[in-house]
């Protein structure tokens, strides 16, 4: 997902002394002998005091406050704080005339989320990103912009919303332009599947033709009135589940996905039941642990279950759909609170920069390999935590 940073002021005085306009996209370089004829559009990441000429022609330069920013006049320079050193090159940014700093997309990162409209046409109660009624083309257009600065190995790109899949033709548009720049690039797709129930629109999307292409949508539970209360929308169980048999019959893979909470944390193991006698040809199950932000904060006491209680309940549950041969995975999840059975499904999930360990972390053997916290959580750790 993109991030927003604030360009800092140095001396007082924000080094910036050209115009910026809304659509200016740049990509990281960090190579002072950059071919000139290319350095148009380049942002120069400077990172220590430059040594001998300076090089011209840089479409912008990024400089640290470590590193002893040069004033030029007739360019875009501008100094970040240190606390930003994670850019590097081949990172894709944008700057906007209010002058703040957007990064695009980090080429170390994977996978890389596009968020590509705040609009849903459901309403989940633990929603951590809460839809908005507004009109937000820009934000898909700015994405078909950025595409052809990707780094050509990307190895995996997310989209997300909102859902995604309400911008119609626009979403298969950027299919297309994925797997036009990026043939190789894994496509995952956060989708409540309900769009899936137009069986035009999947043969459009299945025209793109692209080898990798998942689309990760939720089932909350086997019960259809419980799955319709959690994303507040009656009728959605069955809209879901036929927009995921639409999607097989066009061969498109899909993951299914239960964020566990409250109200459904008890039928985990019936949900894999479900799954396995209704769903088996689905390419992966994943079970995940709740984010405490967004809906979710607002209703933390509706939704909240300690994840000590429902142990039992997900080990079985992971049985059942490992015996009928389904993939699955655990996302979100301490490795101190799953049953060691249960650690090799366990998947370090959580984005980096929202990845968060406590004290206790620290001394723990099993760290490097685990999924850590959330730290839009808002300091909610589950009961339990412990060094191994």
């Amino acid at each position: 997902m993109a991030h927003t940073i604030k360009l800092t002021n140095y001396n007082s005085r924000l080094i910036s002394v050209t115009n910026i306009k809304d659509t200016t996209f740049y990509r990281i370089t960090e190579n002072n002998s950059f071919p000139e004829s290319l350095r148009a559009n380049y942002a120069l990441l400077i990172k220590s005091p430059i040594k001998g000429e300076f090089p011209e022609g840089f479409g912008s330069y990024l400089y640290f406050e470590s590193s002893k920013p040069v004033l030029v006049e007739g360019v875009n320079s501008f100094v970040l704080a240190d606390d930003f050193d994670y850019l590097a090159t081949d990172d894709v940014i944008r700057f906007t005339s209010n002058l703040n700093l957007r990064v695009i997309y980090r080429r170390n990162v994977s996978p890389n989320y596009f968020m590509v409209t705040e609009q849903c046409n459901s309403f989940c109660l633990m929603c951590s990103q809460p839809p908005k009624v507004v009109n937000d083309l820009h934000l898909v257009e700015e994405y078909l912009d950025v595409i052809p600065l990707l780094h050509r190995d990307t190895p995996e790109i997310g989209i997300s919303g909102g859902e995604p899949t309400i911008l119609g033709q626009k979403f298969v548009e950027l299919l297309e332009r994925l797997y036009s720049y990026l043939p190789r690039t894994s496509l995952h797709v956060l989708s409540n599947g309900k769009s899936f129930v137009d069986t035009g629109f999947i043969a459009e999307i299945a025209k793109t033709k692209h080898s990798d292409l998942m689309f990760g949508i939720p089932l909350y539970s086997h019960i259809e009135q419980r799955h319709d209360y959690i994303v507040q929308d009656k009728g959605a169980f069955n809209k879901t589940v036929e927009g995921i048999l639409n999607l097989k019959q066009f061969n498109q893979k899909v993951e299914l996905r239960c964020v566990i909470q409250k109200p459904n944390s008890g039928d985990l193991v019936n949900l894999a039941k479900f799954i396995a006698r209704n769903l088996q040809f689905v390419d992966q199950v994943a079970f995940m642990g709740l984010e405490a932000t967004g809906f979710a904060k607002s209703n933390i006491e509706e939704l909240w279950v300690e994840p000590e209680n429902y142990m039992k309940e997900l080990e079985e549950a992971v049985w059942q759909l490992t015996k009928a041969h389904v993939k699955v995975k655990i996302f979100n999840h301490q490795l101190c609170l799953l049953p060691e059975s249960l650690w090799r499904f366990s998947v370090q999930s959580i984005s980096d920069w929202k990845t968060s360990y406590e004290n206790e972390c620290n001394i723990c053997s099993k760290k490097a390999v685990c999924g850590g916290f959330f730290s839009t959580s808002d300091g909610k750790i589950p009961n339990g935590i412990k060094a191994l």
